[in-house]
């Protein structure tokens, strides 16, 4: 009961604020109505941003904050009227919590909620404490206590803060609701709490990729199914009930790139207020987690197309909005991380330089020492390496027959980008032979679906040149980079699926859906948690019913619009500023 209510607050909170964020941003994308869900993130995570800086500075601060935070959203939902304009808000809304019963209720379904993260981290395998750190941040910071060394030889600055920003905005009207006890790190209720928030926080991925979706101007049916069938993806699974906040990470990112395609598609938009709601959206993904630096190469390709078609005329005034929102958002982090607690930048030094031991020196001269003194067979051993766990697609050849088959499966779907794309993989391969193909043979391709093509492959590149970047040989695993490449290269050629067949597409989404809750079924095999829970079982059922209800529902309304007829010169006009799910139609 109480987890249930954590959750559900968690979750409430979220919801309100990034609603509120969406409209009070309205001006903003009210031409491009599909925006709203980047703006609103963008504003959530701006919100949360501010929470820990002022946790950092003053409990009291942040308590007052929290409770202002909500007070105001729940004003500016009255004042600008949004709650006349529900139906696409609760389309999202209902998507997410389905989504978050589906994985709260496979990740419990034998129970666990006497030890929550240790639960988390046994679930699926054996994996470490990371998804712990962000709560022990949050707890550090809330109780004024040294970050330094709180976690073995890791200090609180070695990972970003966002998702214990989320932690500290909820915590004052959990305060109020006497729902947070103000208890240490072992408290069960403290740590149910905890976890709640934690997994709140990964599903930005759901309005991110919806946002992205609809900005290649796909209809909002098919957006929806390719929530389904990324929700479905092992890669989601696990990475949602295991926190380290590489999900949450990803939904940023994923915006921001909503926010750069949808000004290469309109070629008349002012560009810089975009560009740097972009570039703070970025950030703010890089905030939750530093792998999403490794997407940059995708921004910069995109940014290019950007600057190529707009004209390079006044280049640093358009640009230089985008820059200062970045290094505005960056600095608060990097003061913390060099005077309140030194990181010493050791996840850079570990995955760039191979130096995975703490170590003082600064980075670069690391980084040039690494190189100096690796033979150069060694460097081209561990490129050649890195490559080939990135393309790894050997479904049988590596079969262990002294483990089980799910236990085999779910150690490729963890370390290897191919399978944890599930059969997003196998549409990724046909989307790309299907645009290579129509260009050979010059058929006419729109701008949308060239863009597209142009993303997936952007996002392929970022991913073989992290693979060169490693260090260390067998460093390219899922877990050591940005999700946001898989999440596009699975997503975006599901999108365009659904479109053309959505039976066929829905048999795909029922393929990956048994193949996910069969193999992930059983609990790991250190897992003290072996008995049914019979309420998270209950809570899996319905969220798998609401999923499919939300996702036909979508279907059959995008159905019925198809068949209305159409006004003369091609329909009734939308209402872009009112809702963001009825514009662009495709």
């Amino acid at each position: 009961m109480y987890f249930g209510l954590a959750l559900t607050t968690s979750f409430l909170v979220v919801v309100l604020v990034t609603a509120a964020g969406a409209a009070s941003t309205r001006r903003v994308w009210a031409r491009h109505p599909w925006l709203a869900p980047a703006y609103g993130l963008l504003v959530l995570g701006l919100v949360m941003h501010a929470a820990w800086i002022l946790c950092w500075w003053s409990r009291a601060a942040c308590v007052g904050f929290g409770l202002a935070v909500l007070v105001a959203a729940v004003v500016v939902l009255l004042a600008t009227g949004a709650w006349r304009v529900w139906r696409p808000f609760a389309q999202l809304t209902l998507l997410s919590a389905a989504v978050l019963a589906i994985l709260v209720g496979h990740g419990f379904l034998w129970g666990g909620l006497s030890d929550p993260f240790v639960a988390a981290l046994l679930r699926y395998r054996q994996l470490t404490l990371d998804g712990f750190l962000q709560y022990q941040f949050a707890y550090h910071l809330w109780n004024d206590l040294s970050t330094t060394h709180f976690y073995s030889s890791w200090n609180g600055s070695d990972r970003p803060p966002l998702q214990s920003g989320l932690l500290l905005l909820v915590r004052p009207l959990a305060m109020v609701l006497g729902l947070a006890p103000d208890a240490g790190l072992q408290d069960v209720k403290a740590l149910q709490w905890g976890l709640a928030g934690s997994i709140v926080a990964q599903l930005t991925w759901i309005p991110g990729l919806y946002a992205l979706v609809r900005a290649l101007r796909l209809r909002p049916a098919a957006a929806v199914a390719t929530i389904g069938f990324v929700c479905f993806l092992p890669l989601t699974l696990s990475n949602v009930f295991f926190t380290w906040p590489k999900m949450m990470s990803a939904g940023f990112v994923l915006a921001a790139l909503a926010v750069v395609v949808t000004i290469l598609l309109d070629r008349d938009r002012p560009y810089a207020g975009p560009l740097a709601a972009a570039g703070a959206l970025f950030v703010l993904g890089y905030l939750c987690h530093a792998a999403s630096a490794f997407v940059a190469p995708v921004f910069v390709v995109l940014y290019v197309l950007v600057l190529r078609r707009r004209g390079r005329s006044r280049l640093v005034r358009r640009v230089a909005p985008a820059v200062g929102a970045a290094v505005v958002l960056v600095l608060p982090w990097s003061l913390y991380s060099k005077y309140a607690d030194p990181s010493h930048a050791r996840l850079l030094k570990w995955h760039l330089a191979g130096v995975i031991a703490p170590d003082d020196r600064p980075f670069l001269p690391t980084l040039v020492d690494a190189y100096r003194n690796t033979p150069v067979h060694d460097l081209l051993h561990a490129r050649r390496a890195n490559l080939a766990t990135v393309f790894d697609v050997d479904v049988l050849g590596r079969f262990d027959p002294h483990h089980s088959w799910p236990t085999w499966w779910r150690d490729q779907d963890f370390y290897k980008p191919a399978f944890a794309m599930g059969l997003g993989t196998v549409l990724l391969l046909a989307f790309v032979a299907s645009w290579l193909s129509n260009a050979a043979r010059r058929r006419p391709r729109s701008a949308e679906l060239t863009l597209g093509f142009v993303l997936v492959v952007a996002c392929l590149g970022a991913m073989v040149l992290w693979a060169l970047v490693l260090f260390l040989p067998g460093g390219a695993i899922v877990h050591a980079g940005a999700y946001t490449w898989l999440i596009v290269m699975a997503g975006v050629p599901f999108a365009w699926f659904v479109t053309r067949s959505p039976v066929a597409a829905g048999v795909v989404v029922a393929v990956q859906a048994a193949y996910t809750i069969v193999v992930y079924l059983a609990p790991f095999a250190p897992s003290p948690y072996r008995d049914l829970d019979p309420a998270f079982v209950g809570l899996l059922v319905l969220g798998l019913v609401g999923l499919a209800a939300v996702v036909a529902a979508a279907l059959l309304a995008d159905v019925r619009e198809r068949a209305e007829p159409r006004a003369e010169g091609g329909g009734p006009a939308p209402a872009p500023a009112e809702a963001f799910g009825d514009a662009s139609r495709r």
